[in-house]
């Protein structure tokens, strides 16, 4: 009987404890580690005040089914060339694609020149090459790519994980 009164004071310790904590944060990248970097402009605000239903109605738009709308969490309509001054936000970059690169692990389209003069490119992993088809039909065109700028051996990149985050733009 002890034993259980020692098992049942830390169960309720716990789920006392748990309850005070914030829910996980959503996770649009896998190297994203919650709490790293504070909430973008999808807080909405009322008078200064954060309203939390509005959160919660822009969450379910924004993340449903596992996917995530990065339409609406675009902070910003960019060039590649300005890229750089936007790492870590999430953005839309709208440039020529000069030229689409693919390996056996990820296809690159790499904006305004050909790699290495680059100074952006959209990466799209092999899990999602199924999912995105034939990327070559981009090369010579102008697109909109909407995603996290990150870096990657001192190159700028946006990780493409869904085909929704590219658009053409005419």
């Amino acid at each position: 009987m002890k034993y259980f009164k020692l098992i049942f004071i830390i169960i309720l310790i716990t789920f006392i404890v748990s309850c005070g904590k914030k829910e996980q944060e959503y996770m649009d990248d896998p190297g994203h580690k919650p709490g790293s970097e504070k909430q973008s402009t999808n807080d909405s605000t009322q008078n200064g005040n954060t309203n939390k239903d509005s959160i919660k109605q822009t969450d379910k738009k924004i993340f449903h089914e596992d996917k995530v709308n990065y339409d609406l969490l675009s902070e910003k309509t960019i060039s590649p060339q300005a890229a750089g001054e936007y790492v870590g936000k999430i953005v839309s970059v709208v440039g020529f694609v000069a030229e689409v690169h693919k390996t056996d692990a990820v296809e690159y389209i790499n904006f305004v020149n050909k790699f290495p003069n680059n100074p952006i490119a959209g990466v799209i992993f092999k899990r999602n090459f199924d999912a995105f088809g034939d990327i070559s039909s981009y090369e010579g065109k102008n697109i909109q790519a909407t995603g996290r700028i990150t870096t990657y051996k001192d190159k700028l990149e946006i990780i493409l994980d869904s085909p929704s985050q590219i658009k053409p733009v005419k």
